[in-house]
C-alpha cells in the first residue's frame, strides 16, 4: 500500500506517501525534502464508531487529514533536527553513554552465567547488547523536556545511530 500525499508547510512543498493503511492504523513516511522518516496512528476500537482511516479500501476523509497532519509533523521535525542537530546530537550522545552502560551493566548482573544453556547464549546476548527501545523512549523523552518538541521514534533511531 503507497498513497502519495501532498501538503504546504510555510510555502515550502511537502511530499510523502502513506505506507501502511487500515481501518484503525495508519503510518506516513517523508519522501521530500526529507527522507525515511516515518510516524504512525493507531484509533482505540472503542472509538472505530466516531473514525476510520480506511473503509472500502479507501482513504476516508479523516484518514486524508490525519495522514497530511502527520506529514507536516515529519516535516516540522525534520526541520527541528536540522536546525538544532548539534544540541540535539549533543542530547543523545550523552544520554546513550549513560544509558548504555547502566543497562548492559543491570543485565550483565542479572544474568545467571552457569546455568545457561548453550542455546540460550545468543538470546541473551541479543537481549543485553541489542535492545534499543529503552534508550530511544529516554532519548526522546529528553528532547521533549529539554527542546519542546516530540520526535518520531524513527528519527530518534537515526540520530542514534549518527
Amino acid at each position: 500500500m503507497s498513497k502519495f500525499i501532498h501538503a504546504c508547510v510555510d510555502g515550502q512543498s511537502v511530499e510523502g506517501r502513506i505506507t501502511s493503511l487500515s481501518v484503525n492504523d495508519i503510518t506516513v513516511e517523508i519522501t521530500r525534502p526529507f527522507v525515511g522518516i516515518s510516524a504512525g496512528l493507531h484509533i482505540p476500537g472503542f472509538a472505530l464508531f466516531l473514525y476510520r482511516y480506511e473503509q472500502d479500501g479507501k482513504l476516508t476523509p479523516h484518514g486524508r487529514k490525519t495522514a497530511q497532519q502527520l506529514l507536516v509533523e515529519l516535516y516540522q521535525a525534520c526541520c527541528f533536527c536540522e536546525a538544532n542537530e548539534e544540541a540535539v546530537l549533543a542530547e543523545c550522545d550523552q544520554l546513550r553513554a549513560r544509558s548504555r552502560w547502566l543497562l548492559l551493566s543491570a543485565a550483565w548482573h542479572q544474568i545467571d552465567w552457569s546455568g545457561l544453556s548453550w542455546y540460550e547464549l545468543p538470546l541473551w546476548l541479543v537481549l543485553v547488547l541489542g535492545t534499543d527501545l529503552q534508550l530511544v523512549s529516554e532519548c526522546r523523552e529528553v528532547i521533549r523536556e529539554r527542546f519542546g518538541v516530540w520526535l518520531p521514534e524513527s528519527l530518534v533511531r537515526r540520530l542514534l545511530g549518527s
